[in-house]
């Protein structure tokens, strides 16, 4: 054992060491001072500059919606007609809307009576043209359904064309926000590949662009400079244009900036590349008009729910529901939003009934009572009921049968934390002693995505209670799910409780806003003060047992129908015309009345006492062609034919909101009333959200609930003193980026050749010992 060990080469292992160790920090230095020459080189490899701007990188929900230029998706399209002369022959299918169509010559098509509801009727079609096919159906199978889903891409040979209307000189302000707005539009063309591309035009110099700009509506944007110690206003412009298919287009007048772009460019695209906007349906029950500051006079303006709407229109064929007068509820909506019911009539409930039977989905926001208020705060209580007195299904029982418990009680919040503030005018007596204080009003609050749970030990001095609030407590708003992601908090003015009711099999339920543990319920009061309604609620809480009246609520599945094993509501009937006493069309009109008899005899009578007129001659006859005169058309049913009955419904979702106020148009636009800091937060948003959950998907929601997150750079800090000029700091910025590039290229490399050292070391210590171990 005391001689020496060789390999077959003839080196001793302590050799072979020093080679293979050789080898690799060889390599690692070669492989380190090529990372170095790619982060150096322009326009190769991963270089990343060393800036203060954002490391961007578009949303996943931004990647959903390009993805949908190029894919081969299933498309739903309604059917124009069906035309079919001999049964033995393929039926000829014309769609609506389907311009640009491109898919396979042999498809396989479904035809439904509506989306999602009963079987369909299956074939494979084949492909005329880009609006029609033809496919070996009984046209009688297919006449009654007016919906087609087949395979394919609408525009597929259209790219999209993004527009950008930047001006070359940009204030100085807005010169890195402008470069990150580049880098975006960077990423959309290069995520989108050869279906997206950009354009870049610049208004100020080409007269014709900033023509064509300002045809769009696209104008320019103000801003400030200061330039040696003077202030002057200079013109810029930031405006896009979204161009897909030859015909369609959005138009984005001003961009604020980096941070608003995705969430205004991707829903814009979505817009265009969507197959169809989905169908809303509005019913919206008008409120009362608000009590006026002097002797209570009603203001002529009452308040609506327009800005509500308006904020919709881009994405969704909106439709005003009206069913009073007997209207049926239109088969194809795909949304129902109830606002402010008020006076519902047994049919309209069955129309909203019906609806969910057939699986659409029902949003509500409901009103508890009717309230107006003075400049002083005072609540006065209107004439308001949500059904009809001859009512014999209350919505309450409707809303019931979807899962829905609803209290019909007003909900306060008695946590200091959630309190709505507002500047209250106290009453002046012969002009004197009138002021303004700061007042807490008691019925709107604001509800939070704190977690309740963790405040449970300052809720009660019992540990057995302490240990059950801490199970039991919910966070005020889940923010997990998608309607609410990036909520902080929501205003609500006299709301309503809703909660789950006993939920049958098949159904799932779940609240998703609260109000902090100190909520209380409370009938509503006629008339009263906001400090006396404080007062006595303020003297109720300590005997109250703590809890969270629910806000929202949403329920989901197979619903029994509110009308199962009831009779159906009578039919209202057209009303009749202005002047006809007799029922508007649906009166027979060949029936006279005596006093019409005797109007047409003295007519006649009065026609035969005038003396007979001379025959005049006839104009010679002129032989010619009978030209074909006005054929009288189909008659149309004068009302509409109901469809069957559904008593049970597949897969509809009902979502709850005990207050529409906040949706109101002068608690949006606040602040209401004079001096009343009473804007609502986060209404619009929740509607928009609400929407878009239900008829879209999560892309948009998501996008409208981002928050930007600051992933800046910060290489210096500010001066202290305030006193630094731009240049100054533009000059310790460079110089800092300077130190770090050379830093980023000599680090590595001293730690290579550290480690090499180390290595070194090492293995000459084995070498030395395995030769003293040897007697050499």
């Amino acid at each position: 054992m005391g001689r020496l060990i060789r390999t077959h080469s003839g080196r001793n292992p302590g050799e072979c060491g020093q080679v293979v160790s050789a080898a690799l920090f060889s390599g690692l230095l070669v492989f380190g001072i090529f990372i170095e020459v790619l982060y150096l080189t322009e326009g190769v490899g991963p270089r990343v500059d060393l800036t203060e701007e954002k490391l961007y990188s578009l949303s996943p929900s931004t990647h959903r919606v390009l993805k949908r230029l190029s894919e081969t998706r299933t498309m739903l399209f309604k059917v124009d007609s069906v035309d079919q002369a001999d049964t033995k022959k393929p039926a000829k299918v014309t769609l609506t809307g389907a311009h640009g169509l491109a898919t396979e010559a042999q498809v396989a098509v479904e035809f439904w009576a509506r989306p999602g509801v009963g079987e369909p009727v299956k074939g494979m079609a084949t492909m005329s043209d880009d609006t029609s096919f033809t496919v070996a159906l009984d046209k009688a199978k297919i006449s009654g359904r007016r919906h087609v889903q087949l395979a394919g891409r609408e525009h597929g040979a259209q790219a999209l064309l993004i527009e950008a209307y930047f001006s070359g000189k940009v204030p100085g302000q807005f010169q890195v926000d402008r470069k990150k707005m580049v880098d975006l539009l960077d990423e959309y063309d290069k995520i989108g590949g050869k279906w997206v591309d950009v354009l870049y035009l610049d208004p100020l110099s080409d007269t014709t662009v900033k023509e064509r700009a300002e045809r769009l509506g696209i104008s320019e944007a103000p801003a400030t400079v200061l330039e040696d110690d003077t202030i002057r206003q200079v013109m810029f412009w930031q405006g896009i244009r979204i161009r897909y298919g030859g015909d369609k287009q959005k138009v984005l007048p001003y961009v604020q900036g980096s941070a608003a772009l995705e969430s205004q460019l991707t829903p814009k695209i979505r817009e265009l590349v969507i197959d169809r906007k989905p169908r809303v349906g509005l019913l919206i029950r008008p409120v009362g008009p608000p009590r006026g500051i002097i002797g209570r006079q009603p203001q002529q303006q009452p308040p609506g729910f327009n800005y509500c709407e308006q904020s919709i229109r881009d994405r969704y064929e909106v439709v005003r529901v009206e069913l009073d007068k007997g209207q049926l509820l239109d088969e194809d909506l795909d949304v129902v939003v109830v606002v402010h019911p008020k006076d519902l009539t047994d049919w309209e409930k069955y129309q909203l009934d019906q609806h969910v039977m057939r699986g659409g989905n029902l949003i509500v926001w409901l009103e508890g009572s009717d309230y107006s208020v003075d400049q002083y705060y005072s609540f006065y209580k209107e004439n308001f009921q949500v059904d009809k007195a001859d009512a014999k299904l209350t919505f309450k029982q409707q809303l019931e049968a979807y899962g829905v418990a609803w209290t019909e009680k007003l909900v306060a919040d008695m946590n200091p934390s959630s309190a709505v503030r507002a500047i209250k005018m106290s009453r002046s007596i012969g002009g004197q002693g009138g002021g303004a204080r700061m007042i807490w009003i008691p019925y709107w609050f604001y509800a939070r995505s704190a977690d309740w749970s963790s405040v449970a030990s300052q809720l009660s001095n019992d540990a057995t209670i302490v240990k059950e609030l801490a199970k039991t407590l919910k966070p005020g708003i889940d923010v997990k799910h998608p309607m609410f992601r990036g909520m902080s908090q929501l205003s609500f003015f006299w709301p309503t409780e809703v909660g789950l009711a006993k939920l049958k099999p098949g159904v799932e339920g779940q609240v998703l806003v609260y109000t902090s543990p100190l909520g209380l319920d409370a009938a509503p009061p006629a008339t009263s003060d906001p400090d006396q309604v404080l007062m006595q609620l303020q003297q109720r809480l300590p005997g109250e047992k703590r809890r969270q009246p629910g806000l929202v609520v949403l329920t989901k599945g197979s619903f029994d129908s509110a009308f199962k094993g009831k009779d159906l509501p009578k039919r209202p009937l057209p009303e009749t015309a202005k002047g006809d006493k007799k029922g508007g069309l649906l009166q027979d009109t060949q029936k006279k009345t005596d006093a019409q008899k005797n109007s047409d005899a003295q007519k006649n009578s009065d026609e035969q006492k005038k003396p007979a007129e001379k025959p005049q001659p006839k104009p010679p006859e002129i032989l010619m062609p009978q030209l074909p005169g006005p054929q009288p058309g189909p008659a149309k049913p004068e009302v509409a034919k109901m469809p069957p009955r559904m008593d049970q419904s597949v897969g509809a979702r009902v979502l709850v909101i005990g207050d529409a106020s906040l949706i109101r148009d002068d608690f949006l636009t606040g602040p209401r009333p004079m001096m009343g800091l009473t804007r609502s937060i986060g209404g619009l948003n929740l509607f928009n959200n609400a929407l878009d959950w239900m008829a879209l998907d999560t892309d948009l929601v998501e996008l409208r609930n981002s928050k930007q997150v600051d992933r800046s750079l910060e290489f210096i800090a500010p001066d202290p003193n305030g006193k630094e000029t731009p240049e100054e700091r533009r000059r310790r910025i460079g110089s800092k980026k300077q130190f770090l590039r050379w830093l980023n290229i000599l680090a590595p490399m001293v730690l290579l050749m550290g480690f090499g050292c180390v290595l070194w070391s090492k293995r000459s210590a084995e070498k030395r010992g395995f030769l003293t171990s040897a007697g050499r």
